[in-house]
């Protein structure tokens, strides 16, 4: 019963912190997944700046980058 509390390593009621790389298309879709289930959305990436702009104004608490290396220079509260 406890499996899937250790594999996770947190607690199940906590909501997870999210960057997303590629926020166009596919990735927009589990951008909208992950927001609709109540995940703190803390970082978006992405090198087409119309996707990028269109998924910051939807998440404008969102740290946004262009380039996926500095996100992971700058960042390192995501899960």
């Amino acid at each position: 019963m406890g499996f899937p509390a250790l594999v996770r390593g947190q607690n199940l009621n906590s909501k997870l912190n999210i960057a997303v790389i590629g926020c166009g298309g596919r990735g927009a879709g589990n951008l909208a997944e992950a927001a609709a289930q109540g995940d703190n959305i803390v970082a978006l990436c992405d090198v087409n700046e119309n996707n990028l702009a269109a998924a910051a104004a939807k998440h404008g608490q969102a740290k946004t980058f262009i380039d996926f290396r500095q996100l992971y220079a700058a960042l390192k509260d995501y899960d």
